[in-house]
């Protein structure tokens, strides 16, 4: 004989694994949502502006580079994968100078007309001595 109170099972995810549990599916979450933002230009005071249109190619080009390094590692090891093959931890970079960063990428910086400008600061703008 059948039971007439079955309970009805519904299904709230497409997945088998909840995304709060697997920091791996949260961030592959998270990076779609992500994408649609647009980056803010810099705003760089004091700065001529053949030298500030410098900074902000170079920046868009490191950031570019660095985010498809970090996309290509797990989540939970990108920092060390990073370290492992560029000698420098995600955090170090910003205190690098351009030159280094450019070297340490490997990217070229042909592609900046105005290079020479830029290449003695760090990502934020500021003169490394």
């Amino acid at each position: 004989m059948i039971n007439k109170k079955q309970s009805i099972v519904s299904v709230q995810s497409n997945t088998l694994v909840n995304t709060r549990k697997s920091s791996r599916l949260a961030a592959m979450g998270n990076h779609k949502v992500n994408t649609g933002e647009q980056k803010k230009p810099l705003m760089l005071k004091g700065l001529k502006p053949e030298t500030a249109n410098a900074f902000q190619l170079a920046k868009e080009m490191v950031d570019k580079k660095m985010d498809f390094i970090l996309d290509n590692y797990p989540v939970s090891k990108k920092n060390r994968f990073f370290k492992l093959k560029y000698g420098v931890t995600v955090d170090e970079t910003t205190k690098m100078t351009m030159k280094q960063l450019f070297v340490t990428l490997q990217i070229e910086s042909k592609k900046i007309s105005k290079f020479k400008l830029i290449e003695c600061m760090d990502l934020t703008g500021n003169p490394v001595n």
